[in-house]
């Protein structure tokens, strides 16, 4: 099985979940102190491998949901990914695998309100077209015990100064700072990601979350100026008004 070591990162490591968004066993205990299992959705699983390692640590009192775009991306995939990592053997592989969901993160989510506990993303806002109301659907599914952990990867450094900042919100003609923007909002912290220069967002629940933001287009970067890997750019920048 040939594996593409970008969709199977984990949970450890500065290239893992842990040197993007924080210490996710550490998130899981948090609310485990609240609650007897805990529901766990990763958004951009790729193989599952951080979902799986979940599951090696926690076992039965983590349940846990992933979300891919393309549709090659599935359950039957990530049981031959854990088999050929040798994660779970035959025995125990099926009840250990995550229930994968393939969509666009960026329209609604397949949850109920108050559904899921914790919230991952490592390594996936950057193609989520309207991540806006990805985070907003964030917060309808998140339980009032529960945490959201996103990264943002708000900033491309080594972009066009044009497509550097992958979020833009205009109000009025005026561009205004994203960061910025965020701190209006109450359930909201900002972290520094590790060794990157964008950050990530800790997420507690409120009634309704709601950036007061209309979603007018994304660009994608890779499709429409960039075939050359050597010199690639990465993701989808999206663009908002005020309302």
């Amino acid at each position: 099985m040939k594996i593409r070591q970008g969709r199977a990162k984990g949970l450890f490591g500065n290239k893992g979940a842990e040197g993007r968004l924080g210490n996710v066993p550490k998130y899981i205990k948090q609310i485990l102190k609240k609650k007897k299992k805990v529901k766990v959705l990763e958004v951009g699983t790729g193989y599952g491998r951080a979902l799986l390692e979940l599951k090696n640590l926690f076992g039965d009192r983590v349940e846990t949901y992933g979300i891919n775009a393309e549709p090659e991306w599935n359950q039957k995939l990530v049981k031959k990914y854990a088999l050929h990592e040798k994660l779970f053997d035959k025995q125990n592989i099926n009840k250990n695998l995550p229930k994968i969901f393939i969509l666009d993160a960026g329209k609604k989510l397949p949850f109920k309100n108050n559904f899921i506990d914790l919230i991952i993303n490592p390594a996936t806002m950057q193609y989520i077209p309207d991540k806006i109301h990805f985070i907003e659907e964030s917060n309808r599914i998140l339980t009032k015990e529960g945490i959201a952990a996103l990264e943002l990867e708000e900033v491309r450094n080594e972009h066009p100064l044009e497509y550097k900042n992958l979020f833009e919100i205009w109000d009025n003609g005026v561009k205004v700072d994203f960061l910025k923007y965020l701190k209006k909002f109450k359930n909201i912290k900002i972290k520094k990601s590790k060794n990157r220069p964008w950050h990530y967002i800790l997420i507690t629940k409120v009634k309704k979350l709601d950036f007061k933001l209309k979603y007018i287009t994304s660009i994608n970067l890779e499709e429409q100026f960039s075939s050359n890997w050597e010199i690639r750019w990465w993701g989808k920048k999206s663009i908002y008004v005020v309302k």
